[in-house]
């Protein structure tokens, strides 16, 4: 069985830092596959570039902890706080969210999606929200309406899309995150020379330094250094060294349809 990655940008969207990054980790790098923020302050741009740039592939990056729900926030109440506004870390949700009210929002940040004039790869969510057990069952619903794989952030959740019938990845690296880890290349060969065979993802955060993205998230300089290191593993280098491909979550819908 062949060896193929899936380097997926996170946070699409976000902010024009986050868009440049995002791009040019594609024209230069490995990333074939990203996931938009719909209704965070770069989603416009990023959408208009996307629409330029086909090679990339986009799904939609679910949120319910950052910024204001695409609904009415009355319409999901247990979703925000007293402003409207998302809460912002899962342990906040966590015997508060209710599933109807999740997936009636993640269906209209899809809508929205489909508005921009994308074709969305996939679905996955900001900070794994879709792994909690009050998102799971909403995302699973999403995913089969509109035939798209989901993200598996853990063997539990791979496991649990199977079960319902979602495409899904084989195998998924989600710690190429922060220092010292960002910045050493030498830990993302350590990573592709032990690749197992079949569809890996790993999860990534490109971005230019600005001081808009820095007010947006405390998750700012380490994107500038990931894009560092992303930039030294363009897919000739991957496919040489390694004989691994490079993919979007692409490959991953259409092998399910």
């Amino acid at each position: 069985m062949a060896r193929v990655i899936i380097f997926n940008a996170d946070d699409f969207g976000l902010c024009p830092a986050v868009n440049q990054g995002v791009l040019q980790a594609h024209a230069a790098g490995p990333v074939r596959s990203t996931t938009l923020m719909v209704h965070m302050p770069g989603a416009g741009e990023a959408a208009a570039m996307a629409r330029r740039t086909p090679t990339l592939g986009v799904g939609v990056h679910l949120t319910l902890t950052a910024g204001r729900p695409v609904l009415p926030p009355e319409e999901v109440p247990s979703l925000v706080d007293a402003e409207g506004r998302f809460f912002p870390r899962r342990v906040h949700l966590a015997g508060r969210a209710r599933t109807q009210e999740i997936e009636r929002e993640w269906t209209a940040q899809v809508e929205r999606f489909l508005a921009l004039g994308l074709t969305p790869t996939h679905l996955d969510s900001h900070h794994h929200a879709h792994a909690m057990p009050e998102a799971l069952p909403a995302i699973i619903r999403i995913a089969r309406r509109y035939g798209l794989p989901v993200r598996s952030p853990s063997p539990e959740v791979r496991a649990a899309l199977r079960e319902a019938g979602v495409a899904t990845t084989d195998h998924y690296i989600g710690d190429f995150y922060d220092r010292p880890r960002v910045s050493d290349p030498g830990w993302l060969v350590e990573r592709l020379a032990q690749l197992p065979e079949g569809i890996t993802e790993v999860m990534c955060h490109p971005a230019v330094a600005s001081p808009e993205l820095a007010a947006l998230s405390s998750y700012n300089d380490q994107r500038a250094e990931e894009l560092a290191t992303l930039l030294a593993f363009p897919p000739e280098v991957l496919a040489e060294r390694w004989g691994i491909a490079v993919a979007s979550w692409a490959a991953v819908r259409d092998g399910s349809r």
